[in-house]
């Protein structure tokens, strides 16, 4: 009735219907875990996503703490920088 549609060859159904397990898929096998590291030489300034991940805080809580003057940043074109100490 419907043209099939274009898929990742990890979506295909094992059985008319049954999707596959998660675990055993090709691209969840190659999704490594989320890990943080701590950086081998502290940085000056750290981006907002490095922020977050290490300090734990929402991207939301961030931008608060920078509206209340709590953390300092700077701008490098785009990207905001936020400074890890003076």
């Amino acid at each position: 009735m419907y043209p099939e549609t274009i898929c990742h060859p990890a979506d295909k159904h094992t059985e008319r219907g049954a999707p596959p397990d998660p675990t055993k898929t090709p691209r969840a096998a190659a999704m490594p875990p989320l890990t943080v590291e701590k950086p081998a030489v502290e940085p000056f300034s750290t981006t907002i996503a490095m922020t977050t991940q290490l300090t734990g805080l929402s991207r939301s809580e961030i931008y608060r703490l920078l509206v209340a003057r709590k953390l300092k940043a700077i701008k490098s074109g785009r990207t905001t920088l936020i400074l890890m100490a003076e």
